[in-house]
């Protein structure tokens, strides 16, 4: 690799690592017009594995909104962020960790697992054209 493929690769794995930060950001603030914003507008997501919504993006926001709205507390952390890029396409593999406070909890209760992405760079940035949870 040439010294302008190596600089762009690197400055790729920086956007993908943003790109998933915001969507997490998005998640804990329940900036719905931000989470949808890391999406292509065909995006898919696949949160089966914990139990909840697959589907389009737009319904995903509608579900989220109601779904995420008691929780009080949320913070995702990310980390382990592995991507594998192939010109304007991207498979993306990234540890996730989230503790939350559920309705009637005093308590944190902890979540984690991997996202396994599917995202292409768009003429604004890249955007996750699909994005799978899987918890563990």
């Amino acid at each position: 690799m040439n010294v302008a493929g190596y600089r762009q690769r690197l400055s790729d794995e920086v956007h993908l690592e943003g790109l998933l930060t915001r969507y997490c950001y998005a998640v804990d603030l329940k900036d719905w017009g931000a989470y949808r914003a890391t999406f292509t507008d065909d995006g898919h997501v696949d949160y089966s594995a914990a139990g909840l919504f697959t589907g389009g993006i737009d319904d995903a926001v509608e579900y989220l909104e109601q779904q995420q709205a008691s929780l009080s507390v949320g913070m995702h952390y990310l980390t382990n962020v592995e991507a594998t890029i192939s010109g304007d396409s991207a498979h993306v593999v990234a540890m996730w960790f989230n503790a939350v406070r559920l309705p009637g909890a005093s308590d944190m209760t902890f979540f984690h697992g991997r996202w396994y992405d599917e995202v292409v760079r768009t003429a604004v940035g890249w955007r996750i054209r699909e994005l799978r949870l899987e918890v563990v």
